[in-house]
């Protein structure tokens, strides 16, 4: 494999893994939505034969306590599995986020927008009087050197080349979006150099 084809398909990998992030984070948090629906529906059906006073266990009809029962199981199993859901999650997402941060930082990259029109990379500029400040970069390519990969974040922080730097000091970073919240699609390509 040339070394550009290589390049090209590093790229595509780390585009992959910001999307498989997004993801598995939106089935985590379906999951954890789930459960609580399912809690809220139990405990409504059992606010249902609360009467008056306190809940009380002999106001409940005998032919609903096989239903409740379901109810509460189901919520109960769902609130778990959400749990779980999560905590495989965050460990998977932390040991991804340390393999591409070894993989990918201080390589540079060649950033291709996809749609200009969704401006998916933002300029990070500093200056001493007003700190920092984000900028909206109208362009279709970009390069630059990878300083953090934040899968969870949807967002790559990459540094200026130093051609770009000696032009524009107080232009620090760049955070370039990779995936599309709404359609879960790439908004970039990326070329790894």
């Amino acid at each position: 494999m040339s070394d550009q084809a290589s390049a090209v398909r590093d790229g595509a990998q780390l585009v992959a893994d910001f999307q498989a992030t997004m993801i598995n984070l939106a089935g985590a948090e379906i999951s954890a939505a789930e459960a609580a629906e399912s809690e809220q529906l139990a405990t409504g059906a059992l606010r249902y034969f609360n009467g008056e006073g306190v809940l009380n266990p002999s106001l409940i009809p005998s032919d609903s306590n096989a239903q409740i029962a379901r109810a509460s199981v189901d919520a109960h199993i769902k609130k778990i599995q959400a749990e779980q859901y999560k905590q495989m999650s965050q460990d998977q997402l932390a040991e991804k986020l340390q393999q591409t941060n070894r993989d990918y930082k201080n390589r540079p990259v060649t950033i291709r927008v996809l749609d200009p029109a969704k401006k998916p990379i933002e300029s990070l500029w500093f200056n001493k009087q007003r700190g920092f400040t984000t900028g909206t970069v109208n362009t279709k390519q970009l390069k630059a050197v990878i300083e953090e990969v934040w899968l969870d974040k949807n967002t790559l922080l990459v540094k200026p080349r130093l051609v770009s730097r000696v032009f524009e000091p107080n232009r620090k970073n760049y955070l370039v979006y990779i995936i599309d919240p709404e359609t879960v699609q790439p908004m970039v390509e990326l070329e790894l150099v």
